[in-house]
């Protein structure tokens, strides 16, 4: 039985037990520059640490993401190999920008053709850079695209005029020097480039021979990162990872968080302490020593005012909120009609399914940094239709693509025909992933026996109804 794995059993068994097993990873520290605040460079060290089992929980919007990031990026650049979980596709595609592009497991295609695909992207593009260690970093002689026939022609002519003008032509922005000193580094150099150049045209064109003997070497001893949804962690290869993280976990069952645990020598799971929700990450979390667990209490994308109004639905504690999440967001208007009020969480009363296609183009209109969002893809389909615009698909998601996605301002369209009635999880969801406002539109009277009725106690949200509907025709 692997760390992680006896590790819940042993805590499932006897709660608060002190653990004395370490792994060997010896992970390095962060070296990033991202701003990170004290608690999630807590966060990132305990991810980096040898202790087997890592909880790290935080409310939405906390970090939790980012800090999975860095601790992934240092593993990847340590050569370990890495694993992210999650239930949702969209939460997996936030990990895309890592420093080595992830592979994805998925029951379309077999584990051995997703590595040769993999391997053929990378090759199409491949990296390989000859710059001497003891040269300054010069990103665009690194990055130098060029072709050995006609370099080789430039650097033996006794005249640099044409060497000059081609580094001009293609880089128009730079300067004299920075131009002289390019052509210095090209003519000492060039023996080095013409060999890269080499080098890529044949990995470009690797025959299919060599790219299947390349895939058997690297299946097995290349370290790349993985990422794969819940639903598929049975095509998990047989192999134990050496950092797996899980996304979401608090949506997770014991027996699925355990499933996972045996492929990880590290196990770092990430999720959401809900206080009226009961489930295997929260009991794992209070039972677990405190050595070994971390709670995020802070809130780094909504506005204070947002914040005060969504938080309290959810949690138990208000999470603290940097002072530069100003209340006073600029918007721009380019004279078009406001419908945009002071207060950020409004929700308009409208009736008419027709009506609030009008709003909807209002805003859209006034303001592009709007997303509208929906609790059904029937909805989504029938607000594409009749917004008409295929420039729309962009900014219309149903909840269940909403997981990791966030927006400056959010728009939540409700139709009662569709039944569109969200859980608490997905409205909770829907509430906090937007930075400044969050406007709702449907029928109010409709919805007063529903879990959107949150909403309408205390005062919590605004509630319109005197719309100006002239200026927008469908």
């Amino acid at each position: 039985m692997n760390l992680p794995l006896e590790i819940i059993n042993q805590i499932t068994e006897k709660p608060i037990s002190f653990i004395n097993t370490r792994n060997q990873l010896n992970l390095p520290h962060y070296q990033g520059n991202f701003p990170f605040r004290v608690k999630q460079k807590e966060a990132i060290e305990l991810g980096l640490s040898n202790f087997p089992l890592v909880i790290i929980a935080g409310n939405p919007a906390s970090g939790k993401t980012e800090i999975a990031k860095a601790i992934l990026d240092t593993a990847i650049k340590n050569q370990n190999s890495t694993l992210i979980i999650s239930p949702h596709q969209s939460s997996l595609n936030q990990y895309q920008n890592l420093s080595l592009k992830p592979l994805q497991i998925n029951q379309e295609i077999k584990y051995y053709e997703i590595v040769k695909n993999w391997l053929k992207s990378k090759i199409q593009n491949p990296e390989i850079n000859f710059t001497p260690p003891y040269l300054l970093p010069d990103t665009i002689f690194d990055n130098l695209e060029i072709n050995i026939q006609k370099l080789s022609k430039l650097i033996t002519e006794t005249n640099q005029e044409k060497l000059r003008k081609r580094i001009k032509q293609k880089f128009p922005q730079i300067s004299d020097n920075r131009c002289m000193l390019l052509m210095a580094k090209i003519k000492k150099f060039s023996h080095l480039l013409t060999q890269r150049e080499y080098l890529k045209q044949n990995y470009q064109n690797l025959a299919d021979n060599d790219l299947e003997e390349l895939t058997q070497l690297t299946i097995n001893t290349v370290n790349f990162p993985h990422t794969c949804l819940v639903s598929d962690i049975d095509l998990i290869p047989d192999k134990i990872f050496d950092v797996v993280i899980i996304e979401d976990s608090h949506l997770l069952t014991q027996n699925v968080i355990e499933r996972i645990a045996k492929n990880s020598q590290k196990l770092i799971l990430l999720g959401e302490l809900d206080k009226d929700n009961d489930n295997f990450l929260k009991r794992l979390f209070y039972n677990l020593s405190p050595a070994y667990r971390l709670e995020i209490k802070e809130n780094h994308r909504l506005t204070i005012d947002l914040a005060r109004k969504i938080f309290p639905l959810f949690y138990n504690d208000y999470p603290y909120t940097p002072v530069s999440h100003s209340l006073n967001t600029p918007r721009k208007t380019d004279n078009l009609p406001v419908l945009l009020e002071k207060n950020c969480l409004i929700w308009h009363d409208i009736v008419n399914f027709q009506q609030m296609i009008i709003v909807l183009k209002q805003y859209l209109l006034e303001n592009k940094d709007y997303q509208i969002l929906t609790f059904s893809e029937n909805t989504s389909t029938l607000i594409q239709q009749l917004l008409d615009s295929n420039s729309n698909n962009q900014i219309i998601k149903s909840i269940s693509n909403w997981y990791g996605e966030e927006t400056e301002n959010l728009l939540i369209v409700v139709d009662k025909n569709n039944q569109d009635n969200p859980t608490l999880t997905e409205l909770k969801l829907a509430l906090t992933r937007a930075k400044y406002s969050i406007t709702i539109l449907g029928d109010k009277t409709h919805y007063e026996n529903s879990n959107l009725n949150i909403l309408l106690q205390d005062n919590t949200i605004t509630i319109k109804r005197d719309l100006a509907l002239t200026s927008a025709t469908i």
